[in-house]
């Protein structure tokens, strides 16, 4: 199978690249010049519709993760960034209907809910709270318009957070990650977020899944179905360190009220798929993984 990721060097871009390397044709696409995309066929994207078009001519699938993320947009330019997220996303669907690629999974996120009460279905009335998750509704709104006026097969993700050692510099994951592997404490310092994860391998599985799946098309939440505190996060990392000391309450904790949890029966009933992790499984491979002579479950590096 022929597929093209745009965002190719993002986290999951990369992880999706180096799972599936091998069984299929990847062709990743990247804004910026890399040399470390081999064995897969790698594009710089020079802005122009006529270049997409000639990359997704041929493809049978269409991957696309390109986005500024929020981590990555400061205040001053963050309408703009908005603005280049949403003429990508109207670029890269009007490229994908010029050379008759149908078949398009589309990355949007958890944040178009807002804090509307969990658990979030599709049919969830959205609250978005920040410009990035009002320009997702936009590009969502785009795709069910194509997929009714141009018979398209855009898939819309609504993506829970991701749980990765490899996550963005700074943040919570990474930081906890980082410091479980260098003996450094994992200090907790709020009480009554709860969030819902879902591990970076499962991610990738499931967009293979829905790659796999050309004729479906429409909205779907894709999670883990589950939800951790911020103390459990920390006491698993411990404990797959072997390390259960390393765990510190900063007290007084400060209270924060945040709740993240979506209804993702839809997309496990419809590409047939399940999480093969739970949290504290994934965060055990996460570890497995960054050891030194330690594989994952799946028997990778």
């Amino acid at each position: 199978m022929r597929i093209v990721i745009t965002g190719a060097n993002g986290l999951i871009g990369r992880s999706f690249i180096a799972r599936f390397a091998g069984q299929h044709e990847l062709v990743a696409l990247s804004r910026s010049a890399q040399s470390n995309f081999a064995p897969v066929g790698w594009h710089q994207f020079d802005d122009s519709p006529e270049s997409l078009q000639a990359i997704f001519s041929g493809a049978e699938g269409i991957l696309h993760l390109a986005a500024t993320r929020p981590h990555a947009i400061r205040t001053a330019i963050q309408q703009s960034q908005v603005l280049k997220n949403e003429q990508l996303d109207e670029q890269v669907f009007a490229a994908a209907h010029r050379a008759g690629v149908k078949n398009v999974v589309y990355l949007s996120s958890r944040t178009v809910y807002g804090n509307a009460p969990t658990p979030w279905s599709e049919a969830t009335q959205v609250a978005p709270k920040a410009a990035y998750a009002e320009q997702k509704l936009a590009a969502e709104a785009l795709a069910l318009k194509l997929n009714k006026s141009a018979a398209m097969r855009i898939k819309v993700i609504r993506l829970a957070q991701v749980l990765a050692a490899e996550e963005f510099e700074g943040g919570l994951i990474r930081t906890f990650f980082d410091n479980a592997l260098t003996g450094r404490p994992l200090n907790v310092t709020v009480e009554g977020m709860q969030r819902e994860y879902i591990y970076i391998e499962d991610v990738v599985s499931a967009l293979m899944q829905a790659l796999c799946s050309p004729q479906q098309h429409g909205i779907f939440n894709l999670g883990s179905a589950s939800q951790v505190s911020i103390l459990e996060l920390a006491q698993w990392l411990a404990q797959a360190v072997q390390k259960p000391e390393l765990v510190k309450l900063q007290q007084p904790l400060k209270r924060v009220d945040e709740n993240s949890l979506m209804d993702s029966s839809k997309f496990y009933n419809t590409f047939n798929w399940h999480p093969r992790y739970t949290v504290q499984t994934a965060i055990e491979d996460a570890i497995a993984r960054r050891l030194p002579g330690n594989r994952g479950q799946d028997g990778e590096l």
